[in-house]
C-alpha cells in the first residue's frame, strides 16, 4: 500500500532502517542559499505515516544514516560527524572531519566521502582508521565492497570499488 506523506517545509534527506525512519526538512519560510541554513530532523511513524515536530536542528545540508546502535549525521559546513542516540537523537560523540558529501554504514565502520578521500571511522572510538584516495560524492555498501560514486563533470561519472578487508581500491 502506497502513502504520500507530507513533510513540513521542503524534504531534503531520508534514512531508514528497520522500523526507524528519519527525514530532514528545510523550513519553507525565509531564503535558503547554498548548503548552509537551518535543517530539521524528524521521525516518521511507519504505522501512522505521521511526521514528528522537529527533533533536532542542524545547521547545514546533513548526511544521515541509521545503524544498529546509533544514528549518524554529518555537517559539511562545520566538518563534523555526530553519533546520536537512536531513541533521543541526542549527540553521544563527535569527530571533526573534512567536509563530507556521503555517508554509509557497513563492515563495522562509518564510511565518509569527503571530496578526494574516503574516510573509514570506527563507530565506537570515533577514530579515523583509514583514509583512501578516492574522489566521490556518495557511497553505498553491498556485494562485499564499499562503492563510491563520482559524478565527474556532470556529463560522465564513475564508480570505484573499495575492498573493506584491505581498504584498497579494487575496481
Amino acid at each position: 500500500r502506497a502513502a504520500v506523506i507530507r513533510v513540513p517545509g521542503r524534504a531534503f534527506g531520508l534514512a531508514a532502517r528497520g522500523r526507524q525512519v528519519l527525514v530532514v526538512s528545510v523550513p519553507s519560510s525565509g531564503p535558503v542559499t547554498g548548503p548552509g541554513g537551518r535543517r530539521h530532523l524528524h521521525r516518521v511513524d511507519p504505522k501512522t505515516n505521521r511526521v514528528s515536530p522537529p527533533l533536532v536542528e542542524l545547521d547545514c545540508d546533513p548526511g544521515i544514516a541509521i545503524g544498529t546502535a546509533a544514528v549518524w549525521t554529518t555537517d559539511p559546513c562545520s566538518g563534523a560527524l555526530v553519533r546520536r542516540d537512536p531513541k533521543t537523537l541526542r549527540p553521544t560523540g563527535r569527530i571533526e572531519v573534512p567536509a563530507t558529501y556521503g555517508i554509509a554504514l557497513g563492515f563495522g565502520s562509518v564510511w565518509l566521502v569527503s571530496g578526494d578521500r574516503v574516510l573509514r571511522v570506527d563507530p565506537e572510538t570515533l577514530h579515523i582508521t583509514a583514509s583512501i584516495a578516492v574522489r566521490g560524492t556518495s557511497a553505498a555498501i553491498g556485494a562485499n565492497a564499499v562503492w563510491v560514486l563520482s559524478m565527474g563533470n556532470g556529463v560522465r561519472g564513475n564508480m570505484t570499488r573499495i575492498d573493506p578487508r584491505t581498504n584498497r581500491v579494487v575496481g
